[in-house]
């Protein structure tokens, strides 16, 4: 009786898990997003990089004139 029972909890687990998923991309832009996204471990890593190649390119945080700085380049170097 309990090996049936850890069986259908083993087999129903995915399920449950998929159940509770959230798409980011739901929820409205802001830090709660970001937030929802950070914990998605390939777009962390992108997005890491996407800082260091605006650094290496001399861009930072300060904005100078018109052009922006390193997190307009951040956010259109994650949509690519």
């Amino acid at each position: 009786m309990l090996r049936m029972i850890v069986l259908a909890g083993l087999l129903l687990s995915p399920i449950g898990s998929q159940a509770f998923a959230q798409n980011c991309g739901q929820l409205p832009a802001g830090p709660a997003r970001l937030d929802c996204a950070m914990k998605n471990p390939a777009f962390a890593a992108k997005r890491e990089r996407c800082e260091d190649e605006g650094r290496k390119m001399g861009l930072n945080n300060q904005r100078s004139g018109s052009a922006g700085g390193l997190r307009p380049y951040v956010a259109a170097c994650v949509k690519r």
